[in-house]
C-alpha cells in the first residue's frame, strides 16, 4: 500500500513517543552516572584530604616530642593536645620498652611513642594511631 504525500509528511515531521522515551531513558542514565562519579569522586577527595591532615598533624607532634629537651620523667608524661580542626584531641603516650637484641640482652633507654588522634565525624568516633620506637637520650638537646 502506498502512502500518499501527506502521510509520508506527517510521519516525517516528529519522533514518536517511545522514541522520545528511550532518549530520555538514555540520558537519564547518563545523569545518573555522572552524578554518582561525582559523588564518589568527592567522598574519596574527602577521606583523602583527611588522611593528609592526620598525617601532617601525627609528624609534627612526633617530631615535637622527639626534639623537645626535657628530663625522662617530662618524656614520659603522657600529653593531650588539642587540635582546632575536627575537633580533634592528639594523645602522645610513651613507655618503656622491652625489646631484646638478636643475642637476648634487653635494649636499654629503648621507648615505644604512641600517638591516637581521636574526633568525631558523624556523629561517630574516630581514631588514627601511630608507634613508633625512640631512643630517648638521642635527639634532646
Amino acid at each position: 500500500m502506498k502512502l500518499n504525500q501527506q502521510q509520508r509528511d506527517s510521519k516525517a515531521r516528529g519522533f514518536m513517543l517511545l522514541e522520545v522515551l528511550l532518549a530520555m531513558m538514555v540520558f537519564g542514565i547518563a545523569a545518573a552516572g555522572i552524578t554518582l562519579a561525582l559523588n564518589t569522586t568527592q567522598r574519596i577527595s574527602y577521606q583523602l584530604d583527611r588522611q593528609r591532615w592526620l598525617t601532617q598533624h601525627q609528624e609534627q607532634i612526633l617530631k615535637s616530642v622527639l626534639t623537645t629537651p626535657a628530663t625522662l620523667d617530662e618524656f614520659l608524661e603522657e600529653k593531650v593536645i588539642t587540635l582546632d580542626e575536627f575537633s580533634a584531641e592528639a594523645i602522645v603516650t610513651i613507655t618503656e620498652s622491652e625489646i631484646e637484641s638478636s643475642n637476648g640482652t634487653l635494649l636499654t633507654n629503648l621507648y615505644q611513642v604512641k600517638i591516637l588522634i581521636v574526633w568525631y565525624e558523624d556523629n561517630e568516633k574516630k581514631e588514627s594511631i601511630i608507634t613508633t620506637l625512640h631512643h630517648f637520650p638521642l635527639y634532646q638537646y
